[in-house]
């Protein structure tokens, strides 16, 4: 019987790493102070008890901001520190239009599927804008990132974002507050690709964040999966934890798929594959047609980068062995781990669970005794992903009982 395993990011919280998306934006807040605020006092680490003693985040992490802190030097007009990683994630957030953004308003959630969401909204309005001045209307809603970018005069707004090397600093007395309504067609498209280069440096900081300081994190283990031993691993982190923490969960032919990017602190802006983006919300024809906002999606993004899809041989040989009959019923145990089951990855989903010959076995976890709600939240996920017939019949007990849930252990260090 072969064993599969996918994870989520939700793995990665069980093995106690602030892998969040709110924990990745504290991290930078904390050393965009480093380099901001000048007159914080070295000698008396003003770093340290003004930013870091409140802050709630991993002692791990304070160590190496602090350490960062109490080396940064002058050099002509910049600070630097013995740190190269957070100098380069410095460079990559320093006036970045999505990090000014979600610094500046609060999601329903700490989820990555939260942050998506709210580009995914972003992007919908200025579809939305884009289709209306196409037609002569006008909108009547504000974007509030615009905000962090049209506070300028109108005439100079191709050129300035075109030719400045640094977009988002724009000298004090040319600016001027205009509305959505007031941009042109010429000046989203414009704007769309600048949009597009901050995703791509914000989503670099981010792998410089898990690579370069999570990394150096001593994890929990997780007791459901370290006393297993697995043949196929898929991942949807963009971190390396299940390889290089439970190598005695692996199968000796064991074959690890990273479906949205393997974070590399080698890599740059140009070479991340980290897919970061959204998924198709265009209905039919529209998909094929309407290409102006493809680059921020994510299935551009797997293809344009080049991500592992060896997850789609696995797939092939369960479909063919489910073709065989009963005889192969037991085949197959898939391992569901820290995953939501959000709707957004359906497709893969669906292809590994809805197989007679799969035994599918879905963790969920307790934040005290009977808690229900994310086991409730991963049934209401899982019905919209197969339906709600499929999921009564294989959980019914009968002969087609193919899916199980089952309660995570606590983890130990």
């Amino acid at each position: 019987m072969k064993k599969i395993l996918i994870i989520g990011n939700g793995f990665d919280k069980a093995n106690g790493l602030p892998t969040q998306y709110n924990e990745f934006l504290d991290f930078c807040e904390k050393a965009e102070k480093i380099y901001t605020e000048e007159n914080l006092d070295t000698f008396n680490n003003e770093f340290k008890t003004k930013y870091l003693d409140p802050w709630g985040g991993n002692d791990c992490l304070k160590d190496l901001l602090n350490d960062a802190f109490i080396s940064k030097s002058f050099a002509i007009s910049t600070i630097t520190t013995k740190s190269t990683s957070l100098n380069e994630l410095f460079d990559c957030i320093n006036g970045n239009i999505w990090y000014n953004y979600f610094k500046n308003i609060s999601l329903n959630g700490h989820n990555w599927i939260d942050f998506e969401t709210e580009i995914t909204k972003v992007i919908k309005k200025f579809d939305d804008l884009k289709k209306k001045k196409t037609k002569s209307k006008n909108i009547g809603y504000d974007i509030k990132i615009l905000e962090y970018y049209t506070d300028f005069k109108p005439k100079d707004f191709v050129n300035i974002w075109k030719f400045s090397s640094n977009p988002t600093i724009i000298p004090h007395e040319t600016r001027t507050n205009r509305s959505a309504e007031e941009i042109t067609i010429e000046e989203i498209d414009c704007f769309m690709d600048v949009l597009y280069k901050h995703l791509n440096k914000i989503t670099r900081a981010l792998e410089i964040y898990l690579s370069s300081f999570v990394s150096q994190i001593k994890p929990t283990i997780v007791q459901d999966i370290s006393e297993q031993e697995f043949d196929y691993i898929l991942s949807f982190n963009y971190t390396n934890t299940f390889e290089k923490h439970y190598k005695k969960s692996m199968s000796k032919d064991a074959q690890i798929c990273y479906i949205h990017g393997k974070a590399d602190s080698l890599a740059s802006v140009d070479t991340c594959n980290l897919v970061l983006g959204i998924d198709e919300y265009l209905k039919k024809h529209e998909k094929n047609t309407n290409l102006d906002f493809l680059a921020f999606k994510k299935f551009y993004q797997r293809i344009i980068k080049q991500t592992d899809n060896s997850y789609s041989v696995w797939l092939d040989s369960i479909h063919e062995r489910n073709k065989i009959g009963p005889s192969f019923a037991e085949d197959f145990e898939l391992y569901i781990f820290g995953h939501s089951l959000d709707v957004t990855d359906k497709d893969i989903l669906k292809d590994f669970i809805l197989n007679d010959n799969v035994q599918t076995k879905i963790y969920y976890y307790q934040k005290k005794a009977n808690d229900k709600s994310n086991f409730s939240s991963k049934i209401s996920n899982l019905i919209k992903i197969i339906k709600q017939k499929e999921l009564i019949s294989r959980t019914s007990g009968g002969s087609k009982n193919t899916i199980n849930f089952i309660l995570q252990k606590p983890t130990h260090s």
